[in-house]
């Protein structure tokens, strides 16, 4: 099974990920959109971020300056890839 998460339910699949079993982990995969969370559960990079995305931008920044709250992962492919 392939659980697909965009933004803020990045979030939501990490939470659920981890009440998984070991063994149900073995049957999902976990590919995330436009992350906001700041890691991926299952620990692979299944995810991607458009470098121009304002809101994943602005969140990181302010993430980054504050403290305030973890970081979102950073944008991983390059801003061709999205024209």
């Amino acid at each position: 099974m392939v659980l697909v998460a965009h933004a803020e339910g990045t979030l939501y699949a990490n939470k659920v990920y981890n009440l998984l079993t070991a063994t149900q982990k073995q049957s999902v995969s976990l590919v995330y959109v436009a992350p906001t969370a700041n890691t991926m559960a299952d620990g692979r990079t299944n995810y991607i971020t458009n470098p121009s995305d304002i809101v994943i931008l602005g969140m990181r920044s302010i993430a980054l300056l504050t403290g305030s709250f973890p970081a979102p992962l950073p944008a991983n492919v390059s801003s061709a890839s999205f024209s």
